[in-house]
């Protein structure tokens, strides 16, 4: 049995609690790349790739946001097919959302591309912060696969009723993102760019 967190049986408080604060943990720790860019990047930089990095995080926060909740829905189909002890279709249901995401994620990803103008004017960028803000988006926006992937992934750990594997993922590559932020950003002098790239290579760990 796939199941590893079985919420039909025994005391529910308590296997609710397991789940959430783990699933808790994770959705703080997935917006917590654009923080770390920006409090790094500030460290370092004036305002112009300060006001680079806070925009393009906010975007990215934004877009991070709509994916997990795209996700929640092969989570929850996963979770009532295990409750229903009917494995085959939770497997079935796994590659279906594999296979309804991997082709979303890329076309997502061309869309967010082709409308980074109109993003960027939206947002009233401003002049001085405009050559940051997109270097620091279109790196992110390469990265929007790897975000759908992860929580593609965590969806079905999730359905299967374990939020600690996610949250483990996130907090490792959380780590991974402020060690390159000092590296890129303070060490190399990668401005806006560095805070992205670091982004880009914890997301792919």
């Amino acid at each position: 049995m796939i199941l590893q967190n079985d919420l039909t049986r025994g005391p529910l408080f308590p296997k609710m609690m397991r789940f959430a604060i783990p699933y808790l943990a994770a959705c703080f720790l997935q917006t917590f790349y654009g923080m770390a860019d920006l409090f790094i990047t500030g460290q370092y930089y004036g305002a112009a790739p300060v006001t680079g990095v806070s925009i393009g995080s906010q975007v990215m926060h934004m877009i991070i946001v709509m994916i997990a909740g795209l996700t929640i829905g092969s989570a929850v189909s996963i979770a009532r097919a295990l409750g229903a002890k009917d494995e085959k279709e939770a497997f079935r249901l796994m590659g279906s959302a594999a296979a309804l995401f991997i082709p979303f994620s890329l076309v997502f990803t061309g869309l967010l591309f082709l409308s980074m103008p109109l993003i960027l004017q939206l947002l009233q960028t401003p002049p001085e912060a405009l050559e940051d803000t997109r270097a620091y988006l279109t790196i992110c926006f390469a990265g929007v696969p790897l975000i759908v992937l992860y929580n593609t992934v965590s969806g079905f750990f999730r359905g299967m009723g374990n939020t600690k594997a996610p949250m483990t993922f996130i907090a490792i590559s959380g780590v991974v993102n402020i060690f390159l932020d000092y590296l890129l950003i303070g060490s190399f002098h990668m401005s806006a760019g560095g805070a992205a790239w670091g982004t880009f290579a914890s997301e792919v760990v």
